[in-house]
């Protein structure tokens, strides 16, 4: 696990009474780090990296108090995330997950509400949504995951709220399409729908 100690002593330029600040909110703060990288990412391997990076920026930037903190830190992980995207278009790797790193786990043995079935879901969420674009999965990400609001969002990500909207529209309308044509998610409405149908029998 990473801490503040771990990071580059570049990161320390601060005043100290400024770090001092920093130090007594170190869990405060990698904790909504995480939490906002997360939403973005989903469990990706290189999660505890790309909130490492996103950590190390925020304690090196300058936060001038013009918005809330939490839009301040979700901007540099929305921009940490962006820079990690086109860094892995680049060798073609797109995004995704390894075969091996798959849940190992029988059809036959999950439980409908079970962690793992959870887990199955988000992971499978993830990869779905990751062949939306880039732009338009993190505002669909960012509003309906996160919970942020139009103008918070433009905030974040460097547009106007009317793109935000454009990107909203289209993300959403895309994602809708995508589960509606996936295999995993038509067997899990199936599978739900039986089960209601066995408890009102």
């Amino acid at each position: 696990m990473f801490t503040l100690a771990t990071l580059p002593e570049q990161a320390f330029v601060a005043a100290e009474e400024t770090r001092a600040e920093l130090r007594a909110k170190e869990s405060e703060l990698l904790l909504l780090i995480y939490r906002q990288m997360r939403s973005l990412v989903g469990p990706h391997p290189d999660l505890d990296d790309l909130v490492q990076t996103a950590l190390e920026q925020v304690l090196l930037a300058k936060f001038e108090g013009r918005s809330r903190l939490s839009t301040f830190t979700h901007s540099i992980c929305f921009r940490v995330w962006m820079k990690h995207l086109r860094s892995l278009y680049r060798w073609r790797s797109v995004f995704s997950f390894q075969a091996d790193e798959e849940p190992r786990h029988s059809v036959e043995t999950r439980t409908p509400l079970s962690e793992v079935e959870a887990e199955e879901r988000l992971r499978h969420f993830y990869r779905v949504i990751e062949r939306i674009s880039p732009k338009r999965r993190a505002v669909v990400l960012l509003h309906d995951i996160s919970g942020e609001d139009i103008p918070t969002i433009a905030q974040i990500v460097g547009t106007s709220e009317a793109t935000v909207r454009t990107r909203l529209r289209d993300g959403r309308k895309r994602l809708k399409e995508l589960l509606e044509g996936d295999v995993y998610y038509g067997r899990v409405r199936e599978d739900e729908l039986a089960s209601k149908e066995g408890k009102t029998s």
